[in-house]
């Protein structure tokens, strides 16, 4: 028997919908997920789920949207934080912040490219609105900061760019740099190196981040 929302501690069916999406289409992609295989898992019918989303396709637009509405809100919130904040002390954040996307959400970062590989241009201006939430705050701070560092031969955007990009490929590139494969540097640990290879560049090198730092 399916649980009702009126259960206050039990999700709504929708929601409950959504997450196994979520799921469902970050392993599987669009083409491969069925409407069943997402039921199956949010618990629910088929016939319930279709009384909240009208296709599949629904279904996934939605889930992707929630689930890069998530990560938005935790941006713009640091964001906030990093405001008038110095680099030193920012930048380590950030960098723990894009990390943690990467490590703890990958759900998030496999529907983007899902959408991208499968849905192609209607997908691009989709992802790329969604992803200035991300982008955005992170833009915002270092524009400002190397103002204020009369650092201005570096292009702020492509800065950003840069820094998420490598942030988002970094487990691809990861056998690179630890040839020996013991997978020893964790990700805490790699959010740190890249912290100190930007302060290295774009500030003094005593503002670095040393291992003995506690990051915490």
């Amino acid at each position: 028997m399916e649980q009702t929302a009126r259960d206050p501690n039990v999700p709504r069916a929708n929601t409950r919908i959504v997450r196994a999406a979520i799921t469902v289409f970050s392993r599987q992609g669009y083409h491969g997920t069925t409407a069943r295989d997402i039921a199956r898992i949010a618990g629910v019918s088929e016939v319930t789920l279709y009384r909240y989303f009208t296709s599949k396709e629904e279904i996934f637009w939605a889930a992707l949207n929630a689930s890069l509405l998530n990560v938005q809100s935790r941006f713009e919130t640091l964001g906030t934080r990093w405001t008038g904040r110095q680099l030193a002390v920012v930048l380590p954040e950030m960098m723990r912040a894009l990390m943690d996307l990467v490590e703890f959400s990958p759900e998030t970062m496999r529907l983007v490219a899902v959408a991208l590989l499968e849905w192609g241009s209607r997908a691009r201006d989709i992802c790329t609105k969604q992803l200035k939430g991300l982008y955005v705050p992170v833009h915002r701070y270092l524009s400002s900061t190397l103002d204020l560092s009369q650092l201005s031969n570096i292009d702020p955007a492509v800065l950003t760019a840069t820094i998420m990009v490598s942030i988002a490929i970094h487990s691809e590139l990861a056998p690179l740099t630890d040839p020996s494969g013991s997978g020893a540097v964790s990700a805490r640990g790699a959010a740190e190196s890249y912290a100190n290879f930007w302060l290295h560049v774009l500030g003094p090198v005593e503002n670095a981040v040393h291992p003995s730092t506690n990051l915490n």
